[in-house]
């Protein structure tokens, strides 16, 4: 009997950003737009030089010191509140005086604290106030909805196409000691569903009957999973399980399909149960990004959104420019 470390459905994303590709944005003004929304290039720049992104008290920086690290993590920071803001307002919820009094003692109450900055610019307040109140007030929007809640639920399948897009995949997790030994057998001709007769550290935790909406992923999973040719088994992907322990993971996608809204509706309130941080951070992954900053929303290599450096530029003997220089060039 083979043994179960980690059910595959523990991988559901949480705090990972579903990868989705989005087109550059090539502005004098516009640092970033999403769902539908402008995030100027003068609020960027000003939250980049505030003391939360560790900017020297009183900092005068022009464009031209202003480092690229700082000020793609101003950016993110100013696509995210927007994003959630945006959500907000397209569930018709106003931002209420309460909620953002709420949110200014939140961020009065850490100013000084533990490193954090004694004072910041209006600029960071107004943007920490929108996000903290927005994610508040579509916090307690998404606890209220229930399988009856038919507006809502229809607001969140029209939204993004990942949000009504199932994959069916059949997957194994294998032990890394067996991983070299596993992978002769499948390109001997064996099936995923066969390994666990022959491995006891092999064992399946999805098969090609469970559907799952693509967006409930984790990003490791998920960008193999969007890249993946049906019916052939994905390279060994490494996690760890529930205990820390690595696991190796062997995917191949069956199918994917579109589901209309009734058959999506179970996988939506699967989304609303992790709360809106996960739907927002769906959307703040649609952003379109000014080159001058980035490329796009990503994930970072600590597996944290991040807004990822522009791609080094190519020499023309096909070499890549040293990172160092990238960093200096491609500074906002």
């Amino acid at each position: 009997m083979s043994r179960v470390r980690t059910p595959f459905l523990s991988l559901i994303a949480l705090p990972i950003l579903a990868v989705i590709a989005s087109c550059g944005v090539t502005s004098d003004t516009t640092a970033a737009k999403v769902d539908g929304k402008t995030v100027s290039i003068e609020t960027v720049n000003a939250l980049a030089r505030d003391e939360v992104f560790g900017a020297p008290g009183g900092s005068a920086a022009n464009d031209s010191v202003l480092p690229g690290e700082q000020a793609r993590a101003a950016l993110l920071l100013a696509v995210q509140a927007t994003a959630w803001a945006s959500e907000l307002e397209r569930f018709g919820i106003p931002l209420s005086a309460q909620a953002e009094d709420q949110a200014n003692q939140q961020i009065d109450a850490q100013l000084g604290q533990q490193g954090a900055p004694t004072q910041i610019s209006a600029t960071a307040r107004a943007v920490l106030v929108k996000f903290l109140a927005a994610q508040t007030l579509l916090g307690e929007r998404f606890q209220s909805i229930q399988e009856s809640s038919t507006e809502d639920l229809r607001l969140l399948y029209d939204r993004l196409p990942i949000a009504r897009e199932l994959t069916c995949m059949t997957v194994a997790s294998v032990d890394p000691s067996v991983q070299v030994a596993v992978l002769k057998q499948l390109e001997s001709g064996a099936l995923l569903e066969e390994l666990p007769g022959v491995f006891p550290e092999a064992n399946i935790v999805a098969t090609s009957r469970d559907c799952i909406p693509t967006a409930l992923l984790s990003g490791l999973i998920q960008q193999a999973v969007l890249g993946a040719e049906l019916g052939v088994t994905t390279a060994p992907l490494t996690a760890t399980d529930s205990q820390g322990n690595p696991i190796t993971y062997l995917i191949r996608v069956d199918e994917r399909k579109v589901v209309p809204f009734e058959e999506a509706v179970p996988g939506l309130l699967k989304l609303i149960s992790q709360g809106p941080d996960l739907w927002v951070q769906l959307v703040v992954a649609t952003a379109q990004i000014n080159p001058r900053y980035g490329s796009e929303v990503g994930t970072a290599p600590n597996g944290q959104a991040a807004v990822l450096p522009p791609p080094a530029p190519e020499l023309p003997g096909g070499g890549l420019l040293d990172p160092g220089v990238i960093s200096a060039t491609n500074t906002p």
